[in-house]
């Protein structure tokens, strides 16, 4: 189980490298430092990698905290507002990332951004 939300945190005086590696050996149990590069590499997050969390921007720290969720390959990906704070090109990773997701397994999206909907397979509503 992978998942990013709004809420989640970061541990800001670790840099993008380590926060990224911190999960990653939370949940891979070994090295994940070639996967972590890769995927940080993707992020354009790479020549940031040594840069304290709080130092970036929100949008860098939105895809940071996606790369956190899917550092371990999961089967299944919950991702909560995933867009917000993304400009055009977080955008267009993010929808690199839940398509290549998609490939490993099911992502449950909630979102009420008109960006994000074109994800979706199928559409779910809830009044509250």
């Amino acid at each position: 189980l992978g998942m990013c939300a709004v809420e989640q945190n970061l541990y800001d005086e670790l840099t993008a490298e380590e926060n990224l590696l911190f999960f990653g050996r939370l949940r891979l149990h070994g090295d994940c430092a070639g996967r972590a590069a890769d995927l940080l590499k993707r992020a354009d997050l790479f020549q940031h990698r040594r840069k304290p969390a709080k130092s970036l921007s929100s949008g860098m720290r939105q895809k940071l905290k996606l790369l956190a969720g899917v550092i371990h390959g999961p089967d299944f990906l919950l991702l909560d507002e995933p867009g917000s704070n993304l400009d055009g090109r977080g955008m267009e990773f993010l929808s690199g990332l839940i398509e290549e997701q998609k490939d490993r397994g099911p992502v449950l999206l909630a979102t009420n951004d008109p960006r994000e909907f074109g994800y979706a397979t199928r559409e779910f509503a809830l009044a509250l």
